[in-house]
């Protein structure tokens, strides 16, 4: 127990036995008297902090300040309060919070200042922590948004592009030969066909659009296309390939895996610019863990545990925090060069991948793209459906076309009126299910879109299926057939066409449908 007999001895006992540091400074500015919590703090002894050396504790950047902020109340009193980082030799950076308030003597002269100092590492750590987590969450809203308006963008145009590329069809079979149209009517049909990529883009942009998956062996991917790009790289370029032959398979698009492995290449020889440099590309099994998740640029969901890891790092350029923020911004380049959307496409083959992309940059430092996909795990081997053989000569039955385009409705009317069908159009769900319970017995083949404002494309067919158990219904939509199927009861669908579709696609999918 601590005995005090006087007032002066009692406040001294408190101070030295106080949690948070206390400190003086006279009126030159020096430290004339620290607390054992202070010199705790500090990791030092009272005489390294007496005068000036306190200041030495201080960050660089801290320290001028510092300095300002004492002088300002040594001549103007009153309480101040500010945080400040530490630099000790015999401890980690810090963070302290510091109150002073101006010490007065019987005249109101400024005689010196009194100061409590409170180590708040951890809080502003912690606070570090929600800062990066919100800029994370509104990273990943950003994305979703812009993804979501990447989908609808490309859905319409799909079903544009299906009237596009009908229309011109149907005048090249109106042609009579050597008609002087029929130029550029090719012309507009590959304009039309290449626009469809531009879609692909777009889907895979907002995380769609992915074919069925399959076993990818990522090291022989990566080679694949090293081999397709070695001469489009700098000559200066010196590039390293460390590719494990024994890498787990990856279950996804082969495609779309390609191009993302294209896009790093690329991109890292373009931080080159012309110059000599180092492009290092590897691949191997990584663990993902939620720490390593915290610190991903773009998380598609990949789950924790191991992770098959493609790794590509140049010696270019770098970025800067600005243009980390906005590299997958679509159409966002800082070459002259740079068009299209580029990374921007790389974050919905991510997603769609449940994998994880982690990016780390600094101006005259390089860049590395870690690219982390879950590995295959082989799903059961399904049953082989019956496969309907293809009708020989158009069936005498009616098919119903729903789609609320009309340039989409219209085209497929006059294809499928060309191969002999009797049409039935609806512009939305409410009406489909009109029209096929009254002319149930004659459609035997129903081409129903999946997107619709109000009754959707499952909504549609499950009311259809309530008149008819036994309706033949193909969806066609922007989305891939495994985005669809999970949305219907399981081998209920009698079959999918993807948009833009062409008029062969179109023909060959209601003769089968219809003949079954």
């Amino acid at each position: 127990m601590i005995l005090a007999t006087a007032t002066d001895d009692r406040h001294r006992l408190a101070t030295m036995a106080s949690p948070t540091g206390i400190f003086l400074i006279d009126a030159s500015g020096e430290l004339t008297f620290a607390n054992p919590r202070l010199l705790a703090m500090a990791r030092t002894d009272e005489g390294s902090l007496q005068g000036l050396g306190f200041l030495r504790y201080l960050h660089p950047d801290d320290r001028d300040a510092a300095v300002t902020r004492i002088a300002e109340q040594l001549v103007t009193g009153g309480d101040a309060r500010g945080d400040f980082r530490l630099i000790c030799p015999r401890r980690a950076g810090g963070w302290v919070r510091v109150w002073t308030s101006a010490i007065r003597d019987e005249d109101g002269a400024i005689t010196g200042l009194a100061g409590v100092l409170e180590d708040i590492t951890e809080v502003r750590t912690e606070e570090e922590r929600a800062r990066a987590l919100e800029v994370k969450v509104q990273q990943t809203h950003k994305l979703e948004s812009l993804g979501l308006l990447a989908g609808g963008i490309a859905h319409d145009f799909n079903n544009l592009l299906v009237g596009i590329m009908g229309n011109a069809s149907l005048a090249q079979l109106d042609l009579a030969p050597g008609s002087p149209a029929a130029d550029a009517l090719s012309d507009l049909q590959l304009a039309a066909e290449r626009a469809t990529d531009l879609t692909a883009q777009l889907m895979a942009y907002a995380g769609r659009g992915t074919r069925a998956a399959q076993p990818v062996a990522l090291s022989a991917a990566v080679e694949e296309t090293f081999q397709l790009l070695r001469t489009s790289f700098s000559p200066r370029a010196r590039i390293a390939l460390d590719l494990d032959p024994a890498l787990p398979a990856v279950r996804g698009d082969g495609t779309r895996l390609r191009q993302v492995v294209m896009n790093l290449l690329t991109n890292a020889s373009d931080a080159l610019e012309g110059r000599a440099g180092e492009i290092a590309v590897r691949t191997s099994v990584q663990t993902v863990d939620e720490a390593a998740r915290a610190g991903l640029a773009v998380d598609g969901g990949i789950a924790p545990g191991p992770a098959v890891c493609l790794e590509v790092s140049d010696t270019g350029c770098g970025m800067d925090e600005a243009t980390l923020a906005r590299i997958f911004d679509p159409f966002f380049s800082t070459k002259a060069k740079g068009r299209g959307l580029g990374l921007a496409a790389l974050v919905g083959t991510v997603r769609a991948h449940a994998g994880g992309l982690r990016v780390t940059s600094a101006p005259g430092a390089g860049t590395t793209f870690q690219l982390l996909l879950p590995p295959d795990r082989p799903a059961p081997a399904a049953t082989p459906a019956a496969q309907a053989s293809p009708a020989t000569a158009p069936p005498s039955c009616a098919v119903l076309v729903v789609d609320d385009e009309a340039s989409v409705r219209d085209v497929s009317r006059r294809v499928l009126a060309r191969a002999g069908f009797e049409v039935i159009e609806a512009a939305d769900g409410a009406s489909a299910v009109k029209r096929y319970a009254e002319s149930k017995g004659r459609i035997r083949c129903v081409l129903l879109d999946m997107s619709m404002p109000g009754m959707g494309g499952p909504e549609t067919f499950k009311a259809i299926r309530e008149i008819d158990p036994t309706a033949r219904v193909v969806i066609t939509s922007g989305h891939c057939e495994s985005d669809v199927n999970p949305l219907f009861p399981p081998a209920a669908l009698a079959g999918f066409l993807q948009k833009p579709y062409d008029l062969a696609s179109l023909v060959r999918v209601a003769k089968t449908v219809a003949a079954g």
